[in-house]
């Protein structure tokens, strides 16, 4: 069972989205309601209207289900093949991979994997504890492999 997942992806959220919209309303109407009040609008108002706007777009853009920092090149993914397992599981974490071959044994405790190397080198792998679905997938993905490799899992 081949499991390719990246981690980078929200889910779309319809109050998110709402709530995204209600602050780009409340910003723009912030600044009008300042330029036709007062004939000034000094620069502690520009900085107000455009945190509120860039705070309103950034979630009207999450609540579409599109990551803002996938939109600026981060990756963050879980690989499982038939060869090897790579982790990344967050954007300013180092990428793991380790190869089949090499596992002697696995460990698994509360969203963590310690893999066990045949140079008796251990790696741990964090799992990402948002999703419970998520967690599952990963774990039949890996009672599987193991399986296929006759790896022990602990």
């Amino acid at each position: 069972m081949n499991l390719s997942i990246d981690l980078l992806n929200p889910p779309k959220s319809t109050v998110r989205t709402i709530f995204g919209i209600l602050i780009v309303i409340f910003s723009f109407s912030y600044l009008f309601y300042n330029l036709n009040t007062e004939k000034s609008f000094n620069l502690l108002d520009w900085i107000y209207f455009v945190v509120f706007l860039l705070l309103g777009l950034s979630h009207l853009i999450e609540g579409t289900g599109i990551s803002i920092r996938k939109l600026f090149g981060a990756k963050a993914h879980i690989l499982i093949d038939n060869e090897k397992i790579v982790s990344k599981p967050e954007p300013f974490k180092k990428e793991t991979r380790i190869k089949w071959k090499d596992i002697k044994s696995i460990e698994y405790k509360a969203a963590r994997y310690k893999i066990l190397l045949i140079n008796n080198s251990s790696i741990e792998i964090d799992l990402p504890t948002n999703d419970y679905n998520l967690i599952q997938m990963i774990k039949e993905s890996i009672n599987s492999k193991s399986q296929e490799y006759d790896i022990p899992i602990l």
